[in-house]
C-alpha cells in the first residue's frame, strides 16, 4: 500500500537526503487544482481570442485525426477539444494545439490574457490563488529556504505556465513548457521543440539538475511517472489511479497529504 506523508514529514525526509538539490514538480493537478492551460484555451475560445487564420491549421489538425473538419476556427478547436476530453484526440497532440493556437499573436499578449483568466476575480472562477497544493507549496518554500531549486516540468504551454507559478516564486527559467516557435515577435503555428510529456518530461528535466542531486519528484497522472522515477523519493499528489498504481512498484514512493 502505498504510504502517505504530510508536508512535515516530507520535508524531515528530504533533509536526511540534501539539500541542496532539485525538487521537481508537475503544474496541472498537481501544483494547483485543475488544468491552467484548459483554462486559458476555454477562455480564448469563449471570447474569440484564438485568431480567425487559425483555421487552416486546425482543420488539418482535425483531419489527420480522423476527425470533422466542418466549422470555423471556434468550432474546429471545440471539436478537437471535445474529441479529447472524449479520449478519441490525442494527448500529447491536444496539447501542442494548445500550445499554438495563440499564433498571431504576441507573447506579451497571451501572457496578459493568460494573467487576467488565470488570477482575476472578475473572471467569473476561483483564481488560481485558491487552487493551489498548500501541502506542496510548504514543501517548496521549505526547499528554496534550504538551497534547493525548484522547477515544474510540464506539457502546458510555457506562457501559461509562466503566469500560473508566477505568484508561487517560480522564474521562468525554473519552468519547462511547452513552446510554439516565435518569428519576428509573433507566434507561429508551429512547435520549438518536443512537448514535456511522458518520457520527455525526465528528458527535459534532467539538465535543470545540473549535476546535483535530484532529491523529490511531484506528479499527479501516469504520464508523470518517468519523472517520479527520476528522483530520490517519488511523491504523487492526489495520485490518479495509474500512477498510485506505478507509485506501488517504486521503493519509498509516497502520497503528499
Amino acid at each position: 500500500m502505498l504510504r502517505s506523508q504530510d508536508a512535515s514529514g516530507l520535508i524531515a525526509e528530504l533533509g536526511q537526503l540534501g539539500p541542496p538539490g532539485l525538487l521537481a514538480c508537475d503544474a496541472d493537478g498537481t501544483l494547483w487544482r485543475g488544468d491552467a492551460g484548459e483554462d486559458v484555451f476555454v477562455a480564448a475560445l469563449q471570447s474569440g481570442f484564438i485568431k480567425p487564420e487559425l483555421e487552416g491549421a486546425l482543420r488539418r489538425e482535425a483531419e489527420s485525426a480522423g476527425l470533422s473538419t466542418a466549422g470555423d476556427t471556434s468550432q474546429l478547436c471545440r471539436t478537437l477539444f471535445e474529441a479529447y476530453r472524449a479520449g478519441d484526440f490525442d494527448e500529447r497532440r491536444v496539447c501542442e494545439v494548445m500550445t499554438w493556437c495563440y499564433a498571431g499573436h504576441t507573447p506579451s499578449a497571451v501572457s496578459a490574457f493568460a494573467k487576467d483568466r488565470l488570477h482575476s476575480v472578475s473572471a467569473g472562477h476561483l483564481p488560481l490563488v485558491g487552487r493551489y497544493s498548500a501541502a506542496l507549496v510548504v514543501v517548496l518554500d521549505w526547499a528554496r529556504a534550504n538551497g534547493c531549486r525548484c522547477v515544474i516540468v510540464s506539457a502546458s504551454p510555457q506562457l501559461i505556465l509562466e503566469q500560473a507559478a508566477a505568484p508561487l516564486g517560480f522564474a521562468p527559467e525554473d519552468i519547462v513548457g511547452a513552446r510554439a516557435r516565435v518569428e519576428g515577435g509573433v507566434i507561429q503555428a508551429q512547435m520549438d521543440g518536443a512537448v514535456p510529456y511522458g518520457p520527455d518530461k525526465r528528458r527535459l528535466g534532467t539538465p535543470l539538475a545540473e549535476g546535483g542531486p535530484w532529491l523529490a519528484s511531484f506528479g499527479d497522472s501516469e504520464f508523470d511517472i518517468d519523472l517520479l522515477r527520476a528522483a530520490k523519493v517519488a511523491v504523487g499528489v492526489q495520485p490518479k489511479p495509474g500512477l498510485r498504481a506505478a507509485l506501488e512498484t517504486i521503493d519509498g514512493a509516497c502520497e503528499l497529504i
